[in-house]
């Protein structure tokens, strides 16, 4: 028996071609759900798609307003250093040579303190070490 006498047979058997007939609409309505559960995830996908591309611009918006703000930053921390070490740019560490000094207080200097003058106490950040300047 050759392939052609088989099919000759199923689609001469009672019935067969019923069953073949309910088996393909069985096939073409699942592939019909298919289909459209393959729309819907072409929609989900060309959605993500679009977020995606919404937080690569805000990441780039975010990066920039970052460069912004560590200019601002180190415009800050120099006023602060400023603020911190007022005398930095006059005086320097007596031991190590730093201008890293933040002032701590204040003594009458040891030979000119009947005059009134005094001497300020800075404390070297990197040494660790007091340094004594007079003040004018």
């Amino acid at each position: 028996m050759g392939i052609f006498s088989e099919i000759e047979r199923l689609i001469n058997e009672p019935g067969s071609s019923t069953i073949l007939k309910e088996r393909i609409l069985f096939l073409r309505q699942k592939h019909a759900a298919y289909q459209e559960e393959c729309t819907v995830h072409k929609t989900k996908i060309a959605e993500l798609g679009s977020q995606v591309r919404q937080l690569e611009n805000e990441l780039v918006r975010i990066q920039e307003i970052n460069k912004k703000l560590e200019f601002v930053n180190g415009q800050l921390k120099n006023q602060l250093d400023f603020f911190q070490y007022p005398d930095a740019e006059e005086h320097a560490c007596g031991y190590c040579g730093s201008k890293q000094l933040k002032q701590t207080g204040s003594k009458p200097n040891p030979a000119f303190g009947d005059l009134g003058v005094k001497d300020a106490i800075f404390h070297c950040e990197d040494c660790e070490e007091e340094t004594a300047v007079m003040i004018n």
